[in-house]
């Protein structure tokens, strides 16, 4: 199975994250953190590929994603890492950027088992154990559908 290319782009995601995520990266810019963004948006066909690895695609040998309902899949959730000053990924970085500007000031969650995952708080019910659809349905957010999310919005002058 051919691995679907990843997205990156913040454009993709729904404004009702790319709001609070965007106010987030930048109160921890300005702590002194410098983050990576490395995956937004996700196609149905990319989370299948992600769901199957660990499972029954290699090389990759653990499980990626528990889930074919991601909050990806509604524009709803990115992947991101704290770099070093060199630029490389600090993957033990985590507990001290999620310290210093807590996700949750700014209406967003991490996952306990996925920490480069953040997403809007609240898309998997109160204690994270419900599916995306759920919420989307009562938010009336579609999934697999990239709705844009240009910021800050544009304003026109007639």
């Amino acid at each position: 199975m051919k691995e679907p290319k990843q997205n990156r782009n913040l454009d993709d995601l729904n404004p009702l994250f790319r709001a609070p995520l965007e106010r987030w990266l930048a109160a921890a810019k300005k702590a002194g953190f410098t983050v990576l963004v490395y995956e937004t948006f996700r196609t149905l066909e990319r989370q299948r590929y992600l769901y199957a690895c660990g499972r029954t695609v290699a090389p990759i040998g653990r499980i990626l994603t528990y889930t074919l309902d991601s909050a990806h899949r509604y524009g709803m959730a990115c992947d991101l890492v704290p770099l070093h000053s060199n630029g490389t990924a600090n993957w033990n970085g985590y507990a001290a950027l999620y310290k210093a500007v807590p996700p949750s000031d700014y209406g967003l969650e991490t996952l306990s088992f996925e920490q480069p995952h953040l997403q809007l708080a609240g898309v998997n019910g109160p204690k994270q154990n419900q599916s995306v659809k759920f919420w989307a349905a009562r938010q009336g957010v579609k999934c697999d559908v990239v709705v844009g999310s240009k910021w800050p919005p544009t304003t026109s002058k007639a």
